[in-house]
């Protein structure tokens, strides 16, 4: 595999719903405090994107471009292979990675790694001071990842009423270098 990490053109976008971006994930419990536990045993299944749900992400996403956000495609050759959607603004001076997502047929291999430090570097470039990403607690293969990418955990919240997922937020502070 020769993997190549680049920026996608606005048209690129549209390819995005070729991905099998199902997934089987463990669950976290989400405490008071905010910490969290794995559901031992428990998974949720999230299946691939629906007509509907693939509209509604991809008339987003053409927004997000519009208002400057980065997509970043992974490709070996002209195989398409996953994602990351970087934003343009920053909360307290770090971009949000709103998506990364890698073809079911290519997890395991290192892409969603080159695609989270791809961006990383853009943040880099841009001089932010941090990196955040948010997920929900039925995805515990983010969590996972995020975790092991030196993400800390700064705010969640278990399932509510209102918001039937509930959420992760994760932060991770670049470190300052000196010459």
């Amino acid at each position: 595999m020769e993997l190549q990490i680049r920026k996608l053109a606005k048209e690129e976008i549209d390819d995005i719903p070729s991905l099998d971006v199902s997934s089987t994930d463990p669950v976290y419990n989400v405490a008071p405090d905010g910490s969290l536990t794995r559901r031992e045993g428990e998974t949720c299944e999230h299946p691939r994107w629906g007509e509907k749900e693939t509209a509604t992400r991809l008339n987003l996403w053409h927004r997000n471009i519009d208002e400057g956000a980065t997509f970043l495609g992974a490709f070996d050759g002209c195989v398409f292979m996953g994602f990351c959607l970087l934003s343009a603004e920053a909360v307290d001076d770090a971009p949000e990675v709103y998506s990364i997502f890698v073809d079911r047929a290519h997890r395991g291999k290192g892409v969603g790694s080159a695609l989270l430090s791809a961006a990383e570097q853009l943040c880099r470039e841009r001089g932010a001071a941090g990196m955040r990403v948010t997920t929900g607690p039925d995805r515990g293969g983010a969590i996972q990842f995020y975790s092991n990418k030196g993400f800390e955990v700064i705010d969640a919240r278990g399932a509510t009423e209102r918001d039937q997922r509930g959420w992760v937020k994760f932060l991770k502070r670049f470190g300052t270098t000196t010459t």
